[in-house]
């Protein structure tokens, strides 16, 4: 029998914290079952988005969730998420996080704007949009992937049961984050005018 979801993570640590917070998420995944693919950029960094296409055509199950190493999960339910994700209107499917909007009575809410460090999709879906745009070293892959659900016509859903906390940056190095982030956002401004 197969999962029905796998979490696909990219480690990046080149420092100590960032080998801590890693640990501490991927011990979070194994404690709470959760099947994980990793790709390790820590040598030889080829990219987020790169990285993270290569670990879609590893997977095998019906979900993926994309995730940045460097969260810490509060309270998820991944199989009320992966069950929404595979919808058939439903492109993509995120947990809430501080600053969101959480609508406390409802379970379900659209998103208005997305954090994406943590996406749960349909992996067939995902195989036929593409996978994630490798234009993208980094950043803005992920919003390029919303983009493009939306463009779709499909919705994009926030799961108020299931709450995260980022830590911001962790996933980069921060030396060459903001050259980085600069050129991608400048490739997705380009991109979506």
């Amino acid at each position: 029998m197969s999962n029905l979801f796998e979490a696909l993570v990219v480690r990046y640590c080149p420092v100590f914290r960032h080998k801590r917070i890693y640990n501490e998420t991927i011990a979070w995944l194994e404690r709470n079952n959760v099947p994980v693919l990793i790709h390790d950029n820590t040598e030889i960094n080829i990219g987020l988005s790169a990285a993270r296409n290569l670990l879609l055509k590893k997977a095998k199950a019906d979900v993926v969730i994309l995730m940045d190493f460097d969260i810490r999960f509060r309270t998820v339910d991944f199989t009320a998420m992966a069950e929404k994700a595979m919808e058939p209107d439903v492109g993509l499917v995120m947990p809430a996080k501080r600053g969101m909007g959480i609508t406390k009575h409802a379970e379900w809410q659209p998103i208005v704007s997305p954090h994406c460090h943590c996406m749960v999709m349909e992996r067939q879906l995902l195989l036929d949009m593409g996978g994630i745009d490798e234009g993208y070293f980094v950043t803005y892959g992920d919003l390029d992937l919303v983009d493009r659900v939306k463009e779709k016509g499909l919705q994009l859903l926030q799961h108020n049961k299931s709450y995260i906390k980022y830590h911001f940056g962790l996933s980069v190095d921060v030396k060459g984050r903001n050259k980085i982030w600069a050129k991608d956002e400048k490739t997705y401004q380009q991109r979506r005018t």
